[in-house]
């Protein structure tokens, strides 16, 4: 791993267990995070545990997913079906559509709980029309024995195919065996349909990718709700596009949907919520998100180490905003060493981009500043320019 990397890592890992020890679930949740996959601290199933326990008991539903399955699979703590059926429950019922998916295959085999086909088809389902291939595949065979819910090859056929389709399968990432078994599947139920019966389950497929959509055809009606184009403003179906969309990955989706869950303006507020998706659109680049992230830790819980580490990632995008935050930090010594130079050049490089605010921080940090000092903070600044391609 590069090191300037591996010490980024390790400096997010400090900083965020600062605001986990505070109590901060979106904060116990990523330092729980850190510890199961070993980012900026050895790996640690039972640390992982603890954290996700800390942050799940506070409503945290990607930390009561996580937990529910280290019971499943007895990662850091001893395996208990029963446990991890009711953290999964828990993540299920706020539309985690994994933690849908696990609760069937537990109703499914009797696992914890006694077979169930009925509940196993009602959380296939719920987790089939978030995009869950696994669970769509589950479905389409449980329609296709009668297993739970009435025998109906079409509905079999059309849930067998969603679940194989390109789209499907970057959302829900098949294996090969289960891809396989998914196509054989549809190829015997097929020797029983009509021609009639496979066209109309064709045409039940079509309907269904075009109300779900892609990601960034979700994304855009996300978008198009929520500022009233083309269409009366409804926060509730702006929420609705931009969480389809986010839970396959569109970052822009997971940044949108994080700040109207953060902000709570005209949806319901959910800020552990709201961080999760923030973070997620972080971790993909996304420097608006990096920005609220690093907002997130300096205003919420004065984490002024973790906001830090955030601006400087936004800044790297040219994000003048975080570019600003960077330099008031410097400027006042929250969560660095105090330094005007540093302060100065942040506040240079925001106001290139356009952000008043600098330039009007910068021209009053001059006051206190000697030529010399402002000097090598503009030679840092053309420096740092040139660096990042910045004319």
């Amino acid at each position: 791993m590069d090191k300037g990397i591996e010490d980024l890592q390790k400096r997010l890992a400090d900083a965020i267990r600062l605001g986990a020890e505070k109590g901060l679930a979106h904060q116990q949740y990523q330092l729980g995070d850190f510890y199961f996959t070993g980012t900026g601290v050895s790996k640690d199933y039972e640390e992982a545990a603890r954290w996700f326990k800390l942050a799940a008991e506070q409503g945290c539903v990607q930390a009561q997913y996580n937990l529910g399955v280290m019971y499943e699979q007895g990662l850091g703590v001893q395996q208990d079906y029963c446990g991890a059926i009711m953290w999964l429950r828990l993540a299920a019922k706020k539309e985690d559509g994994d933690a849908q998916y696990k609760l069937g295959v537990f109703y499914l085999l009797g696992q914890g709980v006694p077979q169930n086909f009925q509940k196993a088809a009602k959380w296939f389902e719920k987790s089939a029309e978030r995009g869950i291939s696994e669970a769509q595949l589950e479905l389409g065979l449980m329609y296709a024995k009668g297993e739970g819910i009435s025998l109906d090859l079409v509905q079999a056929h059309k849930w067998f195919s969603i679940g194989l389709s390109k789209e499907s399968n970057e959302k829900g990432g098949l294996s090969k065996e289960n891809r396989e078994q998914g196509r054989t599947n549809r190829e015997k139920i097929e020797e029983h349909m009509t021609s009639g019966e496979i066209h109309e389950a064709q045409q039940l497929v079509k309907e269904w990718k075009e109300e779900h959509g892609d990601a960034q055809t979700q994304f855009l009606r996300g978008f198009r709700y929520q500022n009233g184009k083309g269409v009366s403003k409804d926060y509730g179906l702006a929420l609705k596009w931009y969480r389809l969309a986010a839970e396959q990955g569109h970052d822009q989706a997971q940044y949108f949907l994080g700040a109207m869950l953060v902000g709570g303006k005209h949806v319901p507020q959910d800020i552990n919520e709201g961080t999760k998706w923030m973070g997620l659109s972080a971790n993909q680049g996304n420097d608006m998100a990096q920005y609220c992230i690093g907002m997130t830790h300096k205003s919420l819980s004065e984490n002024y180490g973790a906001a830090v580490v955030w601006f400087e990632l936004s800044s790297e995008q040219n994000n003048s905003k975080a570019q600003y935050e960077l330099g008031r930090m410097y400027e006042n010594g929250e969560g660095v060493t105090k330094d005007f130079i540093q302060a100065s050049k942040w506040y240079n490089l925001a106001g290139i981009n356009g952000n008043q605010d600098a330039r009007d921080s910068r021209d009053n940090l001059k006051k206190h500043m000697t030529s010399d000092q402002i000097a090598e903070a503009q030679r840092l600044t053309i420096e740092w320019a040139e660096e990042h391609g910045k004319k």
